[in-house]
């Protein structure tokens, strides 16, 4: 049983802020005890590139698989309701490209159960909880076979959250390289990488109905939302990247918005570029596409 003791206030801060907050932040021996509980024998090969979550290229039994730990704030959002959550969501996503040919993450299940106890003070607590949001001292009960494992361990900012009880999952290692790391790229594989697009697109239009929930959830990435970046222009130091941040808003509001009507929707990928692209290692064709966790109900234009 994993324990969580932490008594640290917590502060209302932006989704944002506690994202980068509660960025894992996960000692070596630590990180292999854990994986290995739930997974099998581990080894861990390195660290990759990531934002707000932690992500490893891992062995398991001899076999290549992708880590990622969640940061704070979709760890919370799990534990508090799985099945809507933006993990879910992303796991349903990753199963309906793969399972309409398309190469990308298969998630490799849990292998051995664990309860983990949960207090209010172990999971984020954001702008708009209340008393009544706050999840009672509980057993959460991780299966074998389950999509997501939880484990408490370390993140960024301890001066806030010295621990939180974050959601793990493992995945297929995709093989090829991303587009990000081709030293040039013909005109070819560019073109190839929108035929793809196409192809990935019409996929997620056959999404089973009703769309899940976490795809209508607020997302400050997602395009639709440029003009809420009007609040952070004051942080901008530089008068030249200030006036031109402005100008790049106020045509979102003036030429965009009024004919947002006209745009094509649909559930999108929301971070399809060079670092999530995929190429075969001869012919640098475009192969497989990664990691869904961007995506949202938006503007299909969004994803060129």
């Amino acid at each position: 049983m994993n324990e969580v003791t932490t008594t640290k206030s917590k502060p209302k801060l932006s989704d944002e802020e506690l994202r980068k907050l509660t960025k894992p932040a996960v000692p070596h021996d630590l990180l292999v005890s854990a994986v290995s509980e739930y997974y099998g024998r581990t080894t861990v090969i390195q660290q990759l590139d990531s934002y707000d979550d932690c992500n490893f290229l891992i062995e398991i039994d001899s076999t290549k698989y992708l880590l990622k730990i969640h940061n704070g704030v979709e760890s919370a959002d799990y534990i508090r309701n799985a099945g809507t959550s933006k993990i879910a969501f992303a796991n349903a996503l990753y199963r309906h490209v793969s399972s309409n040919g398309l190469r990308t993450n298969v998630i490799f299940p849990v292998q051995n159960k664990c309860t983990v106890t949960i207090t209010p003070q172990s999971i984020v607590h954001r702008i708009g909880d209340d008393e009544d949001d706050k999840v009672p001292v509980s057993c959460f009960l991780v299966k074998e076979g389950d999509d997501v494992a939880l484990h408490e361990f370390p993140v960024s900012s301890t001066a806030y959250y010295s621990s939180c009880v974050l959601a793990m999952q493992v995945f297929s290692w995709v093989e090829g390289t991303t587009m990000s790391s081709a030293r040039a790229l013909p005109i070819e594989t560019i073109a190839k990488a929108g035929v793809f697009l196409g192809r990935l697109c019409g996929v997620l239009d056959d999404l089973p109905q009703p769309i899940p929930q976490a795809a209508h959830r607020y997302h400050a990435w997602n395009t639709m939302h440029t003009a809420n970046l009007r609040s952070f222009i004051s942080w901008i130091q530089d008068d030249h990247r200030r006036s031109m941040v402005e100008s790049i808003i106020h045509a979102f509001e003036n030429e965009i918005l009024p004919n947002a009507h006209k745009f094509r929707t649909g559930v999108i990928h929301g971070d399809f570029n060079d670092a999530n692209i995929l190429l075969d290692d001869g012919n640098l064709n475009v192969v497989g596409v990664i990691d869904f966790g961007d995506s949202t109900f938006s503007w299909r234009i969004v994803d060129l």
